[in-house]
């Protein structure tokens, strides 16, 4: 998918032939005009508002180059959220997310959040209208979505799994190690308990934030502590000081597996590892070891929070 920008004011013929309703409160036609060009140029958009999480306060725990920045964790959870109020499942399923690109958080550039669904070709993209009443938008995250199936998996032994790592780090050591890094973590997202990690292979003990075992999968906190995992699969781990950040690109696939249940820990095994990219599958299980939530194919890439996201409609 692909931004779309216009020129008019207006919003042009193929454009109106493809929305349908609901569309949200406050969105204007050339708003509409500037969405993100579906792969099925005949399908339909409906444009819903997000549902901003009441406790927006956490946000600014999330310091990334010194600047509060909009986690992909908690553009996921939006999303994964939207769609299962969409479908009437509680089990869905992502497909080829893209971050576009970071979107650096002011006092009041995160105002209105919609989610634009395309029908036919079951696409989604996240977009951030900028201030009350602007047509100019940012493209946050698309990709496509789905009904997921849920999967019980075999459970595995964490007593176990722990005892197979040699290199282990607590929350103090580790968070100060981030900090050196750029990654100023606030309390709201230092949810990792304790690093555990070997070739290739890191398990994360988590803290789960008092929320109903309905939301706790899709806790963004929570899931952001599974792709700060992530880069202990590098070798020199220990000795990132100074380096870029590794930040969310691209999922091949995020699904969940089984609902109700408490997070205890995440699994993250590594594809491909180099110093500009990672890619890796994570499993956020439970203390049971059973897999609730699989990310597959996620791709992290250094970035410097230079860019901006890309705005349509200027």
């Amino acid at each position: 998918m692909e931004p779309k920008a216009s020129d008019s004011g207006g919003i042009d013929a193929d454009c109106k032939d493809r929305v349908s309703r609901p569309v949200a409160v406050g969105v204007t036609r050339r708003f509409l005009a500037n969405l993100p060009q579906s792969s099925d140029p005949t399908t339909q958009v409906q444009v819903t508002a997000v549902q901003l999480d009441e406790e927006m306060h956490y946000l600014k725990d999330h310091v990334v180059c010194g600047q509060v920045v909009l986690p992909a964790a908690t553009q996921l959870a939006w999303v994964l959220r939207a769609v299962q109020r969409r479908l009437g499942d509680a089990s869905v399923a992502l497909e080829a997310v893209r971050f576009h690109a970071p979107l650096v958080i002011t006092d009041n550039n995160l105002t209105a959040i919609h989610l634009a669904c395309y029908s036919a070709a079951s696409e989604f993209a996240l977009i951030n209208a900028r201030g009350r009443g602007s047509d100019q938008i940012d493209v946050l995250c698309t990709g496509r979505y789905e009904g997921g199936r849920l999967e019980r998996s075999a459970p595995f032994d964490l007593t176990r799994a722990i005892a197979r790592y040699s290199n282990q780090l607590a929350a103090p050591q580790l968070y100060s190690l981030f900090g050196r890094c750029s990654l100023e973590y606030g309390a709201s997202f230092r949810r990792i308990e304790s690093l555990l990690w070997g070739p290739k292979e890191v398990l994360a003990l988590l803290t789960v934030p008092p929320v109903t075992l309905a939301q706790a999968a899709l806790q963004p906190t929570v899931l952001d502590a599974c792709f700060q995992s992530v880069v202990a699969v590098l070798p020199d781990f220990i000795e990132i000081s100074g380096s870029s950040p590794m930040l969310p690109a691209r999922i091949k696939r995020i699904s969940l597996l089984e609902l109700n249940a408490q997070p205890r820990c995440c699994i993250v095994a590594a594809r491909t590892v180099s110093k500009r990219a990672i890619v890796s599958d994570i499993y956020l299980c439970s203390g049971e070891g059973r897999a609730i939530l699989k990310v597959e194919g996620l791709t992290c890439v250094r970035s410097s929070i230079r860019e901006q996201p890309i705005a349509v409609g200027a």
